[in-house]
């Protein structure tokens, strides 16, 4: 019984917060917050970090999920929610994950103080349905990272310059045969979900 009143008022002292936060917040500053470095270094943050579900490029499911957060006035990143989903969960909890581990930001002002302000941004998830198969063989020089499932079908790669790609990977051989030489190289066993996880030998 005690249990469930703690778990409830913990719930309740988080709303409480969330409302005081969102009563304290502005939709609009004269300078509003921005990503370190601006809007490419948003736009190559996003590209870079994003791990593109699994199951979605097997479904070849994209989509656009449009998010809001609360930018505060030290810089950090608060409640962040989906308001506009992208039409699957598993892009939607990506696109929150991808916001809840921004660096800090510099914070918006108002009269020349910081102040806390709420910022909407759009997470696109695009894979055209044809585009693996018109996928060249990556070369493995320009490979950092290799990310695929037990069964070998999907790989995640990641190049040297940050660009991140998913295959097919019966639709690429010299992939295929890549990963299955570095699977048993370096004697790669499949994390809790069934995927391997390494990176190449040159």
């Amino acid at each position: 019984m005690f249990k469930v009143m703690k778990r409830h008022l913990a719930t309740l002292i988080a709303i409480i917060a969330a409302t005081a936060m969102q009563a304290q917040t502005a939709k609009f500053a004269e300078q509003m917050p921005s990503f370190p470095g601006g809007s490419k270094a948003l736009i190559a943050y996003i590209n870079n970090e994003m791990n593109y579900p699994k199951q979605c490029i097997k479904d070849k499911a994209d989509g656009r999920a449009s998010l809001n957060f609360v930018v505060t006035k030290e810089g950090d990143i608060k409640n962040v929610i989906v308001t506009r989903s992208s039409g699957n969960r598993q892009l939607d909890n990506e696109a929150i994950r991808l916001v809840k581990q921004m660096p800090r930001w510099t914070p918006g002002k108002q009269n020349g103080q910081p102040i806390a302000v709420s910022y909407s941004l759009p997470v696109t998830f695009k894979i055209k349905n044809a585009s693996y198969k018109k996928l060249p063989n990556p070369n493995p020089k320009n490979i950092k990272h290799v990310e695929v499932d037990n069964n070998h079908d999907v790989a995640i790669v990641t190049f040297k310059n940050g660009t991140k790609k998913g295959y097919i990977v019966s639709d690429t051989p010299k992939l295929e045969k890549l990963i299955n030489k570095n699977v048993e190289q370096n004697n790669i066993t499949p994390d809790s979900n069934g995927y391997f996880d390494f990176f190449l030998l040159h």
